[in-house]
């Protein structure tokens, strides 16, 4: 009978933190030095603390948004951190902190590709976004994006098969649109 798609995608997503060599856990900040414990377990663990950043939720962007020390948004001020941490920490290598960041056109764009970080972007599908956008807006770091499209998968059933189909053809635009991962990690450190 086969895994519930919903269990193939978080086993998909789980198969591409294993590729990175990281399990991971979420959170929703007030800014990155709330988090300390929390950064050190992660560190220690050799895990991997995805920040909400930029959520995929329209209501999220009067907070994210929001102006912050410097006049930079409150997104771009948690990547920047989250930057800094992972040189910190990591060095060259992809740090033990994260973003949660949905792949919407948002300006100003944010610099993905030097928080040197792991990324899931939710969102694809029921919130609008296409398997392109993710493309798009993950260009300068594809192989450290991670898609979510939960509900937009769910949508195909309560048929197994079904299911099971819907989330293999999502998986197949998600590869053909996004660069090998091998190749795009040595591009990108």
């Amino acid at each position: 009978m086969g895994s519930p798609p919903a269990i193939d995608l978080l086993r998909e997503q789980i198969r591409r933190l294993e590729a990175a060599a990281r399990p991971s856990a979420g959170v929703l900040p007030f800014g990155l030095a709330a988090m300390d414990a929390f950064v050190a377990g992660a560190d220690e663990a050799g895990s991997c603390l995805l920040v909400v950043t930029r959520s995929s939720n329209p209501e999220g962007r009067a907070v994210q948004s929001a102006l912050g020390e410097g006049g930079r948004q409150v997104d771009e001020g948690l990547l920047g951190e989250i930057g800094k941490l992972s040189r910190m920490l990591a060095g060259r290598e992809i740090g033990p902190v994260g973003a949660v960041a949905g792949p919407a056109r948002i300006e100003p764009e944010l610099d993905l590709a030097s928080a040197q970080a792991l990324f899931l972007a939710p969102g694809v599908g029921a919130q609008g976004a296409t398997p392109e956008d993710v493309a798009r807006v993950f260009a300068a770091c594809p192989d450290r994006v991670m898609p979510s499209a939960s509900r937009s998968l769910l949508v195909a059933g309560p048929d197994i098969i079904a299911l099971q189909d819907r989330a293999a053809a999502m998986a197949a635009e998600f590869r053909r649109l996004l660069p090998d991962r091998a190749n795009a990690t040595a591009r990108t450190l």
